[in-house]
């Protein structure tokens, strides 16, 4: 019976961590992107902005395949 129990609530649990996952996602992504504005404010030069942005991004989609 508690067997079944755990059994019935394991998908519940997985969701509530992906839910929370995707949170903490959104809100890394939105404190990324308004970093990335600020540093484009303080220094103009967006060549060299658009490279750092390609690399952060190619290190965050390594980081997401590695977590999933």
């Amino acid at each position: 019976m508690i067997t079944l129990f755990y059994i019935m609530h394991i998908p519940r649990l997985v969701f509530h961590i992906s839910v929370q996952y995707e949170i903490a996602m959104l809100v890394y992504n939105t404190a990324l992107f308004s970093f990335i504005h600020m540093m484009k404010s303080i220094q103009k030069d967006f060549n060299k902005m658009s490279t750092y942005t390609k690399l952060g991004y190619k290190i965050h989609n390594i980081r997401i395949t590695i977590l999933t």
